[in-house]
């Protein structure tokens, strides 16, 4: 497990760039695995999935239009009891996410705040 925050890189002997390369294993792990790149490594699309590919770009789409956002807040608010209870990788070791009952906005509204 690393950080990412670069002190493991700053203080190697021989100056291996570890944060980098660490960053790159995961990118090309992620990566389709049919995806022309220059130097391919092996193991290329190892955990790639078309569930998560899609979930992704859902997920930018919703959040890069403010209509789709509040389409999106509006709905996962509503449907919170619907929300999976195995979520990947993520519930083998926490507790499964869940959306709030009202969103921040919608607190922050209610309190007469701008959002």
């Amino acid at each position: 497990a690393s950080t990412l925050c670069g002190a493991c890189g700053e203080v190697c002997p021989v100056r291996i760039p570890i944060p980098q390369l660490l960053v790159r294993l995961r990118t090309e792990a992620n990566r389709k695995p049919d995806e022309p790149v220059a130097h391919p490594l092996r193991g290329q699309g190892a955990n790639y999935t078309r569930a998560e590919d899609l979930v992704w770009r859902f997920w930018s789409g919703a959040f890069a239009h403010p209509r789709a956002y509040r389409a999106f807040r509006w709905t996962a608010t509503r449907l919170r009891a619907l929300t999976p209870a195995r979520q990947m990788g993520w519930t083998q070791h926490r507790t499964p996410l869940e959306p709030a009952p009202r969103s921040l906005s919608d607190l922050l509204r209610a309190r007469g705040q701008p959002e």
